[in-house]
């Protein structure tokens, strides 16, 4: 069972849709090489509380 860490209520978190005008959400991920040389795009799953609206990755994306 999910559950927000913002506000801790259980079984509120949904899945972001993407809008349709953008690309999907995706996370950054830097790492610096001898030749300064960084970044990999990541796709990742944006999740938001139905309680307090606070949004958050889903880390098992």
């Amino acid at each position: 069972m999910n559950y927000c860490i913002n506000c801790g209520e259980r079984g509120t978190l949904q899945e972001l849709s993407v809008p349709e005008s953008e690309e999907q959400p995706f996370l950054q991920r830097g790492e610096f090489e001898p030749d300064n040389q960084y970044s990999l795009e990541q796709f990742v799953t944006i999740l938001q509380c139905q309680t307090c609206q606070h949004e958050m990755i889903d880390l098992s994306s």
